[in-house]
C-alpha cells in the first residue's frame, strides 16, 4: 500500500542530492509534517495482531499513555492507518472511558536499536476525558487500570486487552491455611470467568467451614470489593484472587477430634466451601476438594469429655459360675473406637483390661461383692462405674431343719432349698428368705 508520507520521504531523499537551491525547497516540505519519522526502508505490512504494551501516567499533561503494538503475520511491529477504539476501566472494572480515534501510519513512533526496528502508537487520554480517576488508578496504572483496545482498517478488526475482566461464571477455593500464632484461617478464593480465567468483581462471599462429621463451624457472608483482590502480574494479564480471613472467635469449636493413625485419616479435618453472588444471583460454586481441606487445629476443638460408661451385669451369681459383663452401651465423644476397658472384681483378685467391652469372671465364695469398671478414651480421659453382684454357694448346705445330705433329696416339705435347676423363685427372694 502507498502512502503519502512514504512518497514525501523517497522524495526528500532524491532531493538531498540535488542543488542547494532545492534544499530551501525540501526544507518547506519538511515544515509541512514535522511529525514524520524516519522508518529506515522498512516496507510496513498489514497487521494481523495487536496488543496493549504498557500504561504510564504523563504527570506534566495529566493524562494516561497507552502503548499499542501492531504486528504483521511475521510476528513484526508495523504501523498502519486504521480507526481505534480504546476502553478504561478501574480498579472495580467499572468503565470509566470509551473512545475512538482515526490513526495515520505516521502518527506512530518508530525507533531502531541496531537492526531491530521497532514502531509503537502512543494513545494519549487526558483525566478530563475520563469519567472519574481514582487514586489507585493514577498511582498504579499498569495494575488497576483496565485497558481494551481495537484497530479497524480495510473493514477488519483486531482487538487486544489487558486485565479487562469478564463477569465470574464459578468460584474456587484454592488453598487454606491455618495460622495458630494469629488465631485465624486464610482462605484463597477465585473467581473464574467463561475462559477459566481469573478475574475479579465486587459482590458478596460465602464461606461455610465444615468438620468431616458435617458439623458447620463457620457459615458467613461479607462483602468483598474488587479493588481488594491480590494480583500476580503477567505480561498482558494476571492471576488474581481473593484473601479472606475467618479468625478463631467467629467460628464454632468442633468435636471432630478423630483422625488415622498416620495423621492423614478423614477424621479431625475441616473443608471449606465458597459462593459468589453479584446482585442478589448466586454466580458460582465450589464443593470439597483437597486443597479445600485442612487438619482441625486444637484452638478450634471442643474440650476431651471423659466417656459415659454403662455395665450390665446380673445382680445376683453362684460360686463357681462364670458371671458376664457387658459395657457396651458405654459412650464417648471421641467414638468408641480405642477405648480400654478396666475391670475390678471387689473379690480380691487381679484388675483385668480389655480393648473390648465385655468380660467375664467367676467369684469363688459366697458374699456381695462391688464391681468396678474404669473407661479411658484414646486422649487419657477416663470415668468409671460400679454395679453389685450378690454371690450364693452352690450347692446349698447349712444347718437347715428337714434337709438331707443326699443330693437332691429334701424332707420335712421345707421351701428353703429348692431345686437349683428348676429355679423359678428370684434369687434375691431366696436369699431374703433365707436370711
Amino acid at each position: 500500500m502507498s502512502r503519502p508520507s512514504k512518497s514525501f520521504r523517497r522524495v526528500q531523499a532524491a532531493l538531498l542530492g540535488a542543488s542547494a537551491c532545492l534544499v530551501v525547497a525540501i526544507l518547506v516540505a519538511m515544515s509541512l509534517d514535522p511529525g514524520t519519522p524516519d522508518d529506515w526502508g522498512v516496507e510496513w505490512q498489514r497487521p494481523v495482531e495487536m496488543t496493549v504494551d504498557g500504561v504510564e501516567v504523563d504527570s506534566d499533561s495529566a493524562a494516561f499513555v497507552v502503548a499499542l503494538h501492531l504486528w504483521d503475520q511475521q510476528g513484526r511491529a508495523t504501523e498502519w492507518d486504521g480507526v481505534v477504539t480504546l476502553q478504561l476501566a478501574d480498579e472495580e472494572s467499572v468503565e470509566v472511558y470509551s473512545g475512538e480515534l482515526a490513526v495515520r501510519a505516521a502518527d506512530f513512533t518508530t525507533t531502531r536499536t541496531g537492526d531491530l526496528v521497532d514502531t509503537v502508537y502512543l494513545m494519549r487520554v487526558p483525566f478530563s476525558d475520563i469519567d472519574r480517576v481514582t487514586p489507585r488508578m493514577a498511582a498504579r496504572p499498569g495494575t488497576d487500570l483496565s485497558v481494551r483496545a481495537t484497530f479497524t482498517t480495510g473493514g477488519e478488526t483486531i482487538a487486544a486487552e489487558v486485565r479487562w475482566w469478564l463477569e465470574p461464571v464459578s468460584v474456587r477455593v484454592t488453598s487454606v491455611a491455618v495460622f495458630e500464632d494469629l488465631g485465624g484461617v486464610l482462605v484463597n478464593v477465585v473467581l473464574l470467568d467463561g475462559n477459566n480465567w481469573s478475574t475479579k468483581r465486587t459482590g458478596e462471599l460465602r464461606l461455610v467451614i465444615e468438620d468431616s462429621t458435617g458439623f458447620v463451624m463457620y457459615d458467613r457472608s461479607e462483602r468483598i470489593v474488587a479493588g481488594d483482590f491480590n494480583e500476580l502480574a503477567f505480561w498482558d494479564t494476571g492471576w488474581l484472587w481473593y484473601p479472606s480471613w475467618v479468625y478463631f472467635k467467629d467460628m464454632r469449636k468442633s468435636k471432630d477430634r478423630l483422625e488415622g493413625a498416620d495423621g492423614n485419616g478423614p477424621g479431625r479435618c475441616m473443608t471449606v466451601h465458597a459462593w459468589f453472588s453479584r446482585g442478589g444471583v448466586r454466580v458460582g460454586e465450589a464443593g470439597a476438594s483437597p486443597v479445600a481441606t485442612v487438619r482441625i487445629p486444637d484452638a478450634l476443638l471442643m474440650a476431651n469429655e471423659p466417656p459415659v460408661p454403662s455395665l450390665d451385669a446380673a445382680r445376683w451369681g453362684l460360686t463357681g459360675r462364670q458371671q458376664s459383663f457387658d459395657a457396651s452401651g458405654t459412650a464417648d465423644d471421641l467414638g468408641t473406637a480405642g477405648l480400654t476397658y478396666e475391670w475390678s472384681w471387689g473379690d480380691g483378685s487381679l484388675r483385668e483390661v480389655t480393648d473390648r467391652p465385655f468380660a467375664n469372671h467367676t467369684f469363688a465364695r459366697e458374699g456381695t461383692y462391688t464391681v468396678g469398671l474404669r473407661v479411658t478414651d484414646r486422649e487419657g480421659a477416663s470415668s468409671t462405674v460400679n454395679s453389685t453382684v450378690d454371690v450364693i454357694r452352690l450347692p446349698w448346705t447349712g444347718p437347715w431343719d428337714g434337709w438331707d445330705d443326699r443330693e437332691g433329696a429334701r424332707s420335712g416339705g421345707s421351701d428353703l432349698m429348692p431345686d437349683i435347676g428348676v429355679l423359678d423363685t428370684p434369687m434375691t427372694d431366696v436369699v431374703s428368705r433365707a436370711r
